[in-house]
């Protein structure tokens, strides 16, 4: 039996003009992708068989991603001496074969004798009488062979289950099973891990219960490690609020602690350095909580949130809110990286005592 790694070039082959290429679906079982695939019959009739496709063992969507958010699939792979790799694979869930993983193949290609065993299996259905056509391709070496395309209801390899698959049959004896691009390329991402032999998937289906991890788009954000730059936070702070309140001509009452009653290095300047440039921009501001009162001022606020990540430094979110008759009219937070050893200058070092008052009898 020779083997025939192949390009197949085919100018008619199916989905060009003669068959209409019906919807399909992908779906990846990533809660166990070791697990072997259900032996499905509605598949042999060329039937849909997403419900079943779509249910694990415990009766939930397989395309889950609850034990690895990136949604990467690791599919074992086997390597000969050549360093061939091949992947075992189920057609129409009634038979398993072994395919050459082969990317330069453009369709998924089984051998005349598998064809001939899924037939007696009753795995040749609907799906797969309807679409046949008759074709000449070319292999890798330029030789031209008859070839049988059609759709193949489904096909399984590892956690991945993929129906209405390009296949082509080799009217030829001999030859080997490959895996190639009508599968490989509804993938979405994918790489062969040649040191481990795994072929690493990252799916492209965007029908899934379980959204993927994805990175956010990110701008700089500035690093504070100087007083300057507390000013500098101050004025631009100070310069939305005079914007938002540009035709409000009402004093603000300046509140000089945080929402918690506490005082830090970074408040006490911060306020300070927000006062001035306020005051610069024509704003009025009140200091006396019983003037604020009678004046019924809205409330001018700051407050620091200190948190660290593994993967940054030192981090610390600055919200500056104004309150009004019970309403929130403005709030701004910006974030900053921090040196690790400046962050005591944002946490609370005199928090408001409570009063423990006792009664004495006469």
């Amino acid at each position: 039996m020779r083997l025939l790694l192949i390009s197949i070039i085919l100018a008619t082959l199916i989905g060009c003009s003669s068959v209409r290429m019906p919807l399909v679906h992908t779906t990846y079982d990533v809660d166990d992708w070791t697990q072997k695939p259900a032996n499905d019959q509605s598949a042999l009739a060329g039937k849909s068989s997403n419900a079943a496709a779509n249910t694990g063992r415990r009766g939930e969507p397989v395309d889950r991603d609850e034990n690895n958010l990136s949604g990467i699939i690791k599919i074992p792979l086997k390597k000969d001496k050549g360093g061939n790799f091949y992947v075992e694979g189920t057609l129409n869930g009634v038979l398993k074969v072994k395919f050459h993983l082969d990317t330069g193949a453009s369709t998924v290609l089984i051998t005349k004798r598998n064809y001939s065993k899924l037939l007696k299996k009753g795995g040749v259905g609907a799906t797969e009488w309807y679409s046949q056509r008759s074709e000449s391709s070319s292999t890798a070496t330029g030789e031209s062979v008859d070839t049988t395309n059609f759709l193949l209801s489904s096909l399984d390899v590892g956690a991945v289950h993929m129906e209405m698959v390009r296949t082509t049959v080799l009217e030829e004896k001999g030859g080997s099973n490959l895996l190639g691009l009508s599968f490989l390329n509804r993938l979405g991402e994918y790489a062969v891990d040649v040191e481990n032999s795994v072929l690493v998937v990252r799916p492209s289906d965007v029908y899934r219960p379980v959204p993927r991890l994805a990175y956010f788009a990110s701008s700089d954000q500035h690093w504070m490690q100087a007083m300057q730059h507390w000013e500098t936070a101050a004025e631009a702070e100070a310069t939305k609020i005079a914007d938002k309140l540009r035709i409000d001509t009402t004093p603000l009452y300046l509140v000089t602690q945080d929402s918690e009653g506490s005082d830090n290095s970074f408040i006490s300047a911060y306020t300070k350095f927000l006062a001035q440039h306020l005051l610069s921009k024509g704003k009025t501001l009140i200091t006396d909580p019983r003037v604020a009162e009678i004046n019924d001022a809205p409330e001018l606020r700051s407050n620091v949130v200190v948190t660290r990540h593994n993967a940054t430094e030192e981090e610390v979110m600055v919200t500056t809110t104004i309150h009004h008759g019970g309403q929130m009219i403005f709030s701004n937070s910006t974030v900053y990286y921090l040196n690790p050893p400046d962050a005591e200058n944002y946490k609370a070092k005199n928090k408001a005592k409570k009063k423990n008052l006792s009664v004495v009898g006469s």
